[in-house]
């Protein structure tokens, strides 16, 4: 009796427990939070500011289609949550770099970082990731030694250095047929840690691909004679150049083969070749110069289109070579946290290490060192223009080889716009070019050159400056142009363009055509020509840095005063180049930057009196940045009139150019020992060249931007 009572109790527990059961909810899921939070770390200002604000806006523009959809699948709360991105601009400083990210962990609590752009910037960013164990996506660097670390949270959909020393030598293989093929290579390697790593590995690759490295030569960035390089590849017989120029570097080199009639017949330059500039600057000596990119517009991947036409609508191109793979950061990190199912930072880092999906810059899986397997493809410059000559199923265009001679090169047209009637006979047309100050020797000087090639071609050219009446001047010389019935204006307004756009406009009803010179949008101009204006300022620091560091080898950081002569209170393109012109206080160790000085009028005697008062009260400054040429002229007479100066001492830098100061720059013999040439040393013949097809009613592009060359005393 005992186990049958207590047979029938078990049973009765069971049954309750099933009934209970049947009768239960589902545990609730924990609430969603908000927003997936993400943090970067990105150079939006500084040297790598152009670079920088490409990935930015590819970050934001994949951000905004995940969000637009709901946003992002997770599991764990069963619930679409959107992305929100928090940046912070690094002012591309390592230092401040790192900091920025350890504030994104603390205050901010991010799943995953986004990278921000360039090398150096990677190395010390995703040190900190790992130090933190968060998932850490970045492109925009191609050093391979960052990935040799050990690290598991570093992810790279972007190609690499051994990517690219064999990838050369696969498509020369499998572009030209054996026989024709360049097999005697020359390299050129860049003293740098990229262009040790890269240059080796070329080395180290050609022989196993079948080609001879017949000559290897090195040079440090910003070498200005590269002609003793060139002469031994010529002497030597290579056929194929293999080189990682910076871009004033490759403009350089491209210039001085020519000018040497040493025609490669492949020639492959990584970095430098990347800007749109480098067509609309060397014209045909540019030409069939190929390069890895590490992404083209052109790819035939799902999204691209829809990528191409919002950055289109935004900017005026395709997407910029970094935007593509920036936003396919987004796209990864998006999929593997849905994969993961949770917030979880480990199960994030061990999904994204088993990627295998296909974005923008198409199937993206990863190595064990976090380097990623991704297509690298080469494109080729011709006819002016980025093609896409490899691989063939996303070929825009077909490969060009052999390069025709320098010399054997028919003149090569611009990216343009929609092909237009013409030409039209220009001989009596009229024109206006309207600046802010005749006062502005810079400026005064390229106008009245520009006249003087318009009047060549009978073309009549009036140069007009605001100077003390500002935009309402400039506005009224506008009408007065309309109503003398120009064909044309160049306008470069004092301050903002938005003063005197009713004006443009205006001239446009009456079918005027406008050249703007604008810090904003192409709209509603029929062309515009545009200057980086904190890279200017920033090649000004670099140069500077140079000055010190040569000049004064054994000098303790923080020791050699520095001022500067900027407009920081001006518009914003003034602004711009005075922000750049500071990246010298965080970028040269050995400078002091005692004053900066905010003023208005640089002529040469305005700036003569401003510097004999900074020398008053810091008589120790040895290097002046100043914000346009006419001042460094006034600068450097006040230095020459010091007492028994040693002129070898001092360095006066200018963001701009007066061509007749060239020789005096190059000489070393002044105080005035760098500047930045606008448009390079031909910019009147740019924007002549610009303003004529305008005229003529023919192809013209409508965005030009200007390169920025830097002209320096060479110190031994």
């Amino acid at each position: 009796m005992k186990s049958r009572a207590m047979f029938i109790t078990l049973v009765v527990f069971l049954v309750g427990v099933l009934i209970a059961g049947c009768g239960a909810t589902p545990a609730a899921k924990p609430a969603a939070p908000a927003a997936i939070e993400i943090g970067a770390s990105i150079p939006l200002t500084g040297k790598y500011g152009s670079l920088g604000s490409q990935v930015k806006a590819g970050y934001e523009y994949a951000i905004a289609d995940i969000n637009a959809a709901g946003g992002v699948y997770v599991k764990e709360y069963d619930a679409k949550i959107p992305l929100h991105l928090t940046f912070y601009d690094d002012e591309s400083d390592p230092t401040k770099a790192v900091s920025k990210m350890e504030t994104l962990y603390s205050d901010q609590n991010v799943v995953a970082y986004l990278g921000g752009a360039a090398s150096d910037m990677h190395a010390a960013t995703a040190a900190i990731a790992e130090k933190n164990k968060v998932p850490y996506l970045g492109v925009s660097f191609a050093l391979w030694q960052i990935h040799q670390q050990g690290y598991r949270y570093l992810f790279s959909p972007f190609v690499k250095s051994p990517d690219q020393a064999s990838g050369v030598f696969e498509f020369l293989n499998g572009a030209i047929a054996e026989g024709q093929r360049p097999t005697k290579v020359a390299i050129f390697q860049e003293t740098t840690d990229w262009g040790i790593e890269l240059g080796g590995l070329w080395k180290e690759n050609a022989s196993e691909y079948g080609y001879e490295v017949v000559t290897y030569e090195t040079y440090a960035p910003k070498t200005a004679d590269l002609s003793g390089m060139i002469i031994k590849a010529r002497d030597a017989g290579a056929e194929a150049l293999l080189a990682m120029p910076g871009p004033p570097d490759g403009i350089a080199l491209m210039k001085q083969m020519s000018e040497l009639g040493w025609t490669p017949k492949f020639t492959m330059l990584v970095r430098a070749p990347d800007g749109n500039t480098w067509g609309e600057t060397l014209g045909t000596t540019g030409d069939y110069v190929a390069f890895f990119p590490g992404w083209h517009y052109g790819e035939n991947y799902p999204g691209v289109d829809e990528l191409n036409a919002k950055h289109q609508a935004d900017f005026g191109r395709p997407s910029d070579v970094l935007v593509g793979p920036a936003y396919a950061c987004v796209q990864i990190l998006a999929d593997s946290i849905e994969r993961a199912g949770k917030l979880d930072r480990d199960a994030i880092r061990d999904a994204i290490a088993a990627t295998d999906m296909t974005t923008v810059i198409g199937s993206v899986t990863f190595r064990a060192d976090g380097t990623g397997v991704v297509l690298n493809p080469v494109v080729q410059w011709l006819n002016g223009k980025q093609e896409l000559v490899w691989p063939l199923e996303h070929a825009t265009t077909t490969f060009v080889y052999p390069a025709p001679p320098f010399d054997q090169r028919s003149t090569t047209p611009l990216p343009t716009q929609a092909p237009v009637a013409g030409p039209k006979d220009i001989n009596g047309m009229k024109a206006c070019y309207l600046i802010p100050a005749l006062s502005n020797t810079f400026l005064n000087a390229l106008a009245n050159s520009v006249k003087d090639k318009a009047a060549a071609d009978g073309v009549e050219v009036f140069v007009y400056g605001a100077d003390d009446g500002g935009a309402t001047q400039q506005y009224s010389q506008i009408e007065n142009c309309i109503s003398m019935g120009v064909n044309a204006m160049i306008v470069m307004a004092p301050g903002s363009i938005e003063n005197v756009l009713p004006a443009v406009k205006e001239a446009q009803a009456k079918g005027i055509k406008v050249i703007g010179v604008p810090p904003g949008d192409l709209e509603p101009f029929d062309a515009i020509m545009h200057t980086d204006q904190l890279e200017d300022g920033t090649l000004m620091a670099e140069m500077a840095c140079n000055f010190i560091n040569k000049t004064y080898p054994d000098a303790a950081d923080k020791s050699i005063e520095v001022a500067i002569i900027g407009y920081e209170s001006g518009e914003l393109q003034m602004k711009l180049r005075a922000q750049g012109m500071r990246t010298i206080s965080d970028n040269c160790p050995k400078a002091n930057m005692v004053q900066f000085l905010d003023l208005e009028n640089q002529s040469i005697a305005s700036a003569a009196t401003a510097a004999e008062n900074l020398l008053t009260s810091h008589p120790n400054i040895k290097v002046f940045l100043v914000q346009a040429s006419a001042g460094a002229q006034g600068v450097s007479q006040t230095i020459k009139a010091l007492p028994g100066v040693d002129i070898s001492q001092y360095g006066v830098f200018a963001g701009d150019m007066d061509p007749s100061m060239i020789e005096t720059v190059k000489s070393c013999q002044d105080p005035y020992k760098g500047l930045v040439a606008i448009g390079g040393t031909n910019l009147d013949q740019t924007t002549y060249d610009l303003l004529k097809k305008i005229l003529q009613e023919v192809e013209y592009p409508k965005i030009t931007n200007d390169v920025l060359e830097p002209i320096f005393c060479e110190i031994p």
